[in-house]
């Protein structure tokens, strides 16, 4: 499953080893050449082409930068039809980020292409570990991921068919263009911890069904007053003085009948 995340250094090391030098795909090993640029980038002409399009593009506005609007646009496509998507993480980082309020980003983030990488299913993710990250010491975790409610966030989220599919089991590398938030409710619906095999091997044996990771920041609840109500007004001397005596008129009234 080397389309999944990158490798750990040792792992990628131990990896080409075991396959006669070849990296795994998607790899650190396989990213782009450091030559290569976005198309949107004024580094990728030639010197020649950079007068001619100075002078057949506007300026961009002053204190902007721009890209060119393409020919034709459209929206990334929908989501894969699923109600989860999972994400492989140190419970470490998570927990780090989850107490500090923040969004969870991978430590791969970056390098990756600014995505979190992400699947279809669950039990592919043993696998997934083994091949990247089984030198890697510490505890690992699986983040269950409401896919509708991330995608209603606005966060793309494309999906390619790994190189080692086949194609009656096609195999889906999702790539999360966009953190993990620790902080609104719903979003991760579940948390599953990593079953190893230490401390010989750290080999990764299965998905459990629970974990006792927080989900999210959870606020401390505030303790509310209960409100006050005022206290009866204290009667003068004159005033029950005045109660008392109509009290016996009336009981006079009534001795007299």
């Amino acid at each position: 499953m080397g389309w999944f995340h990158t490798m750990d250094p040792e792992d990628l090391k131990a990896f080409m080893a075991e396959n006669g030098g070849e990296a795994p795909t998607c790899s650190l090993s396989n990213k782009p050449k450091e030559d290569s640029v976005p198309a949107c980038s004024s580094e990728s002409k030639k010197p020649e082409e950079k007068t001619q399009a100075k002078e057949e593009t506007k300026p961009a506005p002053s204190g902007t930068t721009a890209c060119a609007l393409p020919p034709t646009s459209s929206p990334p496509p929908p989501p894969p039809e699923t109600e989860s998507i999972y994400h492989l993480c140190q419970k470490s980082l998570w927990e780090e980020a989850v107490e500090a309020g923040k969004p969870y980003f991978p430590p791969t983030f970056i390098v990756d292409g600014k995505f979190t990488r992400a699947s279809v299913g669950k039990e592919d993710l043993v696998s997934t570990a083994n091949s990247f990250y089984k030198n890697t010491q510490g505890a690992w975790i699986v983040l269950e991921i409401d896919c509708k409610m991330l995608y209603g966030l606005g966060v793309a989220i494309l999906s390619q068919d790994a190189p080692e599919s086949t194609k009656t089991v096609p195999v889906k590398c999702l790539q999360v263009f966009g953190g993990i938030s620790t902080t609104l409710p719903g979003l991760i619906t579940n948390v599953y911890d990593m079953e190893r095999v230490f401390p010989s091997s750290g080999k990764f044996v299965a998905v459990l069904e629970s974990s006792d990771a927080k989900i999210q920041k959870v606020e401390p609840a505030q303790e509310t007053a209960p409100p006050l109500v005022p206290e009866p007004k204290a009667k003068s001397a004159k005033e029950q003085s005045k109660k008392s005596k109509g009290k016996f008129g009336l009981f006079r009234k009534k001795s007299q009948t």
